[in-house]
């Protein structure tokens, strides 16, 4: 069935027969609704699918099924696997960060820099963040590229969000990407992906701001937020 057009937000309850088998589909995509439950009835198990969902993606309203939201579902991707994620996560920032110091790296095309430069002006993202310490340098121009491009949207997002915010995970090579468990065809592996978390807690608040920014792919964990360079999407890690 192709995507719903509503011509004005309605709840889910009144939705048509054809439009709440689509809306259940998309849920059950993306883990939200068994498969022996998408039946197109509404009942329990859908209405609380969609407002999970709605959480998840901080939507207002519930049950409500506007442009919004069926955008966000048409968007859904199955699951994915959590990967190199430390659930005793650093609440401190680094002072050195933005500062020209630590130890140098050379890179394809931008050349030799500092460990806690920022990647570009006011990115407020360093390359020892990105790099994971200087252990895991993009080695081609265009993981650099995209490197640089990252860099510019976590910039925008971090301007916007007002608040610091910590990169749990950014570049991965082949080998490590494997054995952490990411995604074959993670952008984590073209160095165009980064997992953030807000320093002050606020989960919601940088999601907004992540939603109202350029990155693609956006992963919810409870955590984390994951961003990369791919086509808008969203889903969940696995639960």
């Amino acid at each position: 069935m192709n995507t719903p057009v509503l011509q004005s937000a309605i709840d889910v309850r009144q939705a048509s027969p054809d439009v709440l088998r689509w809306v259940e589909n998309q849920l059950a995509i993306g883990g939200y609704l068994a498969a022996d439950q998408n039946n197109g009835l509404i009942g329990h198990s859908t209405l609380e699918a969609l407002a999970e969902f709605k959480a998840d993606a901080h939507l207002e309203f519930p049950f409500g099924l506007g442009a919004s939201t069926i955008d966000a579902l048409s968007r859904l991707e199955a699951p994915h696997p959590i990967s190199e994620q430390n659930p005793q996560l650093n609440l401190k920032s680094d002072p050195n960060a933005g500062t020209k110091t630590g130890r140098q790296i050379t890179l394809p095309s931008v050349g030799t820099k500092f460990l806690n430069e920022w990647i570009l002006p006011n990115s407020f993202l360093s390359f020892a963040e990105f790099t994971h310490g200087g252990t895991r340098l993009p080695a081609t121009e265009a993981q650099v590229r995209n490197m640089l491009q990252i860099a510019e949207y976590f910039g925008w997002i971090r301007r916007k969000f007002s608040g610091a915010i910590a990169v749990t995970s950014a570049f991965r090579p082949a080998a490590v990407n494997r054995a952490v468990g990411g995604a074959p065809n993670s952008w984590h592996l073209r160095a165009g992906a980064l997992d953030i978390y807000p320093l002050n807690g606020n989960m919601a608040a940088l999601t907004e701001v992540i939603k109202a920014s350029e990155a693609g792919g956006i992963g919810i964990a409870t955590s984390f937020r994951h961003i990369d360079l791919g086509n808008r999407r969203f889903w969940r890690y696995g639960r």
